[in-house]
C-alpha cells in the first residue's frame, strides 16, 4: 500500500527569488521498496516531497513484450509516489501499431495493479528512443495518455534529444525530464567521468529551445569500471571506493585511477595483475557546477529536481545534496 498524503494537492514547494518553485524529489530504483528509518529521516530533513519509483521495465523476450524487474513490497511512505516505467528500444523495434496499442493497455493495467487504489498524480516513461523507433514510441505515449487522461504524463529526455528537438522529435507528453547524467563514453579509457562531465554537458545547454516544460534529474551515485590493456570490460558492482583503498590489492596511478597489484578474485570477477580501474563518482563541486548550469534552463513556474537515486548509504550525503537543491532555490 502507498500512502499519498499530497495526492490531491500541490506540494508545498520552496519558492525561489524568481518566484519559481522547486520541488525536491528523489528516484528510487531498487526492486525491493524498503525505506528504513535512517532514509526516512534523511528525506524528511532534506525536505524531499516526491519519490519517483521504478515500477518495472518492459523488455522483449521471445516473441513478446513482458514486464521485468518489477518492484515488490511497496510499503507505506508519507510522500507522493510517482511510477516510472523503463521501456527498452527492442520492444519498439519488434512491435507494430496493434501490438503497441495492446502494450499500452498492459502497461496501464500493471501500473494500476502495483499502485493500488491510491490517486495517481504523474506517470513517467523512460526510453532512449532513436529516429527509427520515434513514431512507434510517440504512438505508445499517445495511447498511454489516452488511458490516463487526467494524470500528468512525463518522459525522460537525453541531452542530445534536448539540444536537437527538431531532429529527435518532441514526445507527446505533458512535460519532460532532462537526464543530466550518464553523458560520457563509459567504454572510453580516456573518459574522465562518464556519469557527470560538465564540460560535456554544457555543450547541450544554453539554447532554450525545448518546447516542453522540463524537470531535471541529477546523479548521486558511483561505480568502478574495469579496463584490461585499455579496453573496457565491465562495471564492477562488487567494488566501491573503500575497496580500492586496500593497498594490498590496488595502487593509485592517477586521479580516480587504480591498478591491480596481483591476481585476485572478488565476487564473481577475476582481476589480473595490471588491470586498471576507474572510480567514477559525483562530488559536491561537480554537482554544484551542474546545478548552476541547469538553473538557467528552467523556464516554468514549478520544477522538480530529482536526484538519482535513493540507496542505503545516501543519508551520508545530506549536506552535499542540500547544497545542490539550494542552488536551484536561489
Amino acid at each position: 500500500m502507498i500512502l499519498l498524503t499530497n495526492g490531491c494537492t500541490q506540494p508545498d514547494s520552496i519558492e525561489s527569488d524568481g518566484d519559481k518553485a522547486i520541488v525536491r524529489s528523489f528516484y528510487h530504483w531498487r526492486q525491493d521498496f524498503q525505506i528504513n528509518s535512517e532514509q526516512q529521516s534523511f528525506l524528511e530533513k532534506l525536505e524531499v516531497e516526491e519519490l519517483y519509483v521504478h515500477y518495472f521495465d518492459v523488455a522483449w523476450r521471445g516473441e513478446e513484450a513482458v514486464p521485468i524487474a518489477e518492484v515488490s513490497d511497496i510499503s507505506d511512505v508519507d510522500m507522493q509516489i510517482n511510477p516510472v516505467v523503463y521501456i527498452t528500444t527492442q520492444v519498439l523495434e519488434h512491435s507494430d501499431s496493434s501490438q503497441i496499442e495492446h502494450l499500452a493497455s498492459r502497461i496501464a493495467d500493471k501500473i494500476k495493479t502495483i499502485h493500488g487504489e491510491n490517486e495517481l498524480k504523474e506517470i513517467q516513461i523512460d526510453c532512449d528512443w532513436t529516429p527509427s523507433i520515434k513514431d512507434k514510441y510517440f504512438y505508445l505515449l499517445t495511447e498511454l495518455k489516452n488511458k490516463f487522461s487526467s494524470i500528468e504524463l512525463s518522459a525522460t529526455i537525453r541531452l542530445y534529444q534536448y539540444k536537437y528537438p527538431e531532429l529527435a522529435g518532441v514526445p507527446p507528453v505533458d512535460k519532460g525530464l532532462l537526464m543530466y547524467y550518464n553523458m560520457g563514453e563509459i567504454t572510453s579509457y580516456r573518459e574522465p567521468n562518464s556519469i557527470l562531465n560538465n564540460n560535456e554537458g554544457k555543450r547541450y545547454l544554453g539554447f532554450n529551445t525545448y518546447p516542453l516544460d522540463i524537470d531535471i534529474a541529477l546523479p548521486n551515485f558511483s561505480w568502478v569500471l574495469l579496463f584490461q590493456t585499455g579496453n573496457f570490460q565491465k562495471i564492477c558492482a562488487e567494488l566501491n571506493e573503500e575497496d580500492l583503498a586496500d593497498k594490498s590489492l590496488f595502487k593509485s596511478i592517477g586521479t580516480n585511477l587504480y591498478a591491480c597489484k596481483k591476481d585476485t578474485v572478488i565476487g564473481n570477477t577475476y582481476f589480473r595483475f595490471g588491470d586498471e580501474l576507474r572510480l567514477e563518482k559525483c562530488n559536491e563541486d561537480q554537482l554544484i557546477e551542474a546545478a548552476n548550469l541547469l538553473r538557467d534552463e528552467i523556464n516554468q513556474d514549478q520544477t522538480r529536481i530529482i536526484i538519482y537515486d535513493l540507496q542505503t548509504d545516501t543519508p551520508k550525503d545530506y549536506e552535499k545534496l542540500d547544497a545542490v537543491y539550494t542552488v536551484f532555490e536561489q
